[in-house]
Parts: structure tokens; C-alpha cells; sequence
């Protein structure tokens, strides 16, 4: 059987835990309309993934930050294309309260019980956010 040849694109998205609540966006954007998930997008050509992570979290949520290190590197498959999605823990640098910009509509600080609730969720968030026991 052939296979169908997708674009791979890059991407990047910041997680970011304070005081035990995780930052997230509700997406605006066409191809996400609506899920939850850690601020982020695409990687320009030439761009650092760690950075372009830190840079669409100030981009879509006004907060600054400090990359700790890459929690994950995935594989996701989407109406557009695959992707190779880089997700950054980060910690805030100043005032980390935020508003959502750009192609996030909505902005939240939810903790472990909130998180156990929230609906929907982009692909994998749920998986990432148990793994590292952030959902109660």
C-alpha cells in the first residue's frame, strides 16, 4: 500500500506551572478551534525550538519566561499535516498573570482538580500533564 506523503512542520509550545497551576490557552486558530492547550506554534525556519517556544508564550499570552528544559519531543498527526511538536518547561520571569493574544481566544491558570475536568484538551496534553502529575 502506498503511503501519502504529509508536510512535516515544527512546533513549539512553553509549559508553564506556577504555585502547582499550569498556564493554557484555548485555541482561536482554525485547525484547533477550541482545545485547551500550552501556549505555542509554529517553529520559523532557521529557529531554535526552545526559543520559538518562549516566543509564542509572550506572543500569545504576554508572559515572559525562562526555558528549564524540554520535556518532550512528538510526533502529531493533524488535519494540516504531521507535526514535530517541542514542548519547553519553562518558569515565568516578572509578572507571569497573562491575557490571551494572537490565536488564543482564552487564557487559564488551572490546577489539578480543574485540569481533571477541562474539556477538550488538544491531542496529548491529557497524556503529558498525568505523566508528569499535574492532573489529580
Amino acid at each position: 500500500m502506498a503511503r501519502l506523503a504529509l508536510p512535516v512542520q515544527r512546533g513549539a509550545s512553553t509549559l508553564l506551572v506556577l504555585d502547582g497551576r499550569v498556564l493554557l490557552v484555548r485555541r482561536g486558530s482554525p485547525d484547533a478551534n477550541g482545545t485547551w492547550a500550552p501556549p505555542g506554534g509554529h517553529v520559523d525556519p532557521g529557529e531554535d525550538p526552545v526559543a520559538a517556544a518562549i516566543r509564542e508564550l509572550a506572543e500569545e499570552t504576554g508572559v515572559h519566561a525562562a526555558p528549564v528544559r524540554v520535556l518532550q519531543v512528538a510526533e502529531v498527526l493533524a488535519d494540516r499535516g504531521a507535526y514535530v511538536l517541542w514542548t519547553v518547561l519553562a518558569t515565568p520571569r516578572g509578572r507571569a498573570r497573562g491575557n490571551a493574544r494572537s490565536d488564543a481566544d482564552a487564557l487559564g491558570w488551572f490546577g489539578p482538580d480543574d485540569l481533571r475536568h477541562l474539556r477538550p484538551l488538544a491531542p496529548g496534553v491529557r497524556s503529558l500533564l498525568e505523566r508528569l502529575g499535574l492532573i489529580a
